[in-house]
């Protein structure tokens, strides 16, 4: 199983890409934003990223999330982001990173 499936974020869920609607995308992003710009270690590949940034790009409008007001579609269609992080997203990331050794 694909760990996307149920990493825990502030209590919201993560589905993986393929398929799934994800209920955390914008967490999702932020996070993987973080780990690759900040910590320099990746959590999915290049491609998974901008296919996450693609698949929040349309479907803007209907994403809710209260982090949602740190990304622009800018961002999106630029493929990057180097703006702000909640301050949440450090220890999101660590522990993902913890969940992620745990189940492996």
């Amino acid at each position: 199983m694909d760990c996307w499936s149920f990493v825990c974020y502030r209590c919201c869920y993560i589905a993986n890409l393929d398929g799934a609607v994800m209920k955390n995308p914008i967490a999702k992003y932020l996070m993987c934003s973080y780990a690759y710009y900040k910590e320099d270690n990746p959590l999915i590949s290049d491609d998974e990223f901008d296919s996450l940034a693609k698949w929040l790009l349309e479907n803007w409008d209907a994403v809710d999330h209260p982090h949602k007001k740190y990304i622009t579609k800018h961002d999106l269609e630029a493929g990057t982001y180097l703006g702000k992080y909640p301050s949440m997203v450090a220890g999101a990331v660590r522990s993902y990173r913890v969940t992620s050794v745990r189940s492996n």
